[in-house]
Order: structure tokens, then C-alpha cells, then sequence
């Protein structure tokens, strides 16, 4: 059940491993900022074909929290942590597994 990468997702993937290793880029170690900021980053990618970055981890979410309500996946975390940072952290942990899984 492997999910091809292609450029975007590499470049999707880099910017969250720099974001992983220097947070202070989002200015807050909040998964609503992170959440902003890739969603601009797919915009700016693909404009006028604006695409969604890891569109399958709103799924992967979904299943792990058996959660079947029209929110976004930050909005998810936030509801099963007690911060915006906890939950970015959570984000961080959840998308590692999530691309292990999926390889």
C-alpha cells in the first residue's frame, strides 16, 4: 500500500523536516501555524492547481482517532492535546509513522 512520491511531496517533506529541526521558523510551535503555513506552501506550488500537502494523512487522522467529523486533521490534534504546541509535536510524531506505514 505505497504512496509514490512525487516533487511536491519531496519538497512538502523537506520543509517539515527543516520545520522539525529549526520550529522557530513558524515563529510558534503551533500546528495551526503549521497547518497555515503548508497550506500557502501548496498554493504557492501548484497554483493554479492548488492540491492539498499529504492529502492522505487527513485519513490516516480520521482512522487512528476513530473520528468521523468534517474537521481537518490540526483541528483533530487539538482536540486530543492540551496546546497548539503538543498537538504541532503530535503532527510531527503521527507523519513519520504515517510515511512508514505508507512506504
Amino acid at each position: 500500500m505505497g504512496i509514490k512520491m512525487n516533487k511536491f511531496d519531496e519538497d512538502a517533506l523537506k520543509i517539515i523536516f527543516l520545520i522539525k529541526r529549526k520550529p522557530a521558523i513558524l515563529v510558534d510551535k503551533s500546528v495551526s501555524c503549521l497547518r497555515s503555513f503548508l497550506d500557502g506552501f501548496a498554493i504557492g506550488y501548484s497554483f493554479p492547481n492548488t492540491r492539498s500537502v499529504f492529502p492522505d494523512f487527513q485519513n490516516y487522522v480520521e482512522q487512528y482517532y476513530h473520528c468521523n467529523l468534517a474537521i481537518s486533521w490540526n483541528q483533530i490534534l487539538l482536540l486530543h492535546t492540551n496546546s497548539e504546541e503538543n498537538a504541532f509535536f503530535l503532527f510531527l510524531k503521527y507523519l513519520n509513522n504515517f510515511w512508514k506505514r505508507t512506504r
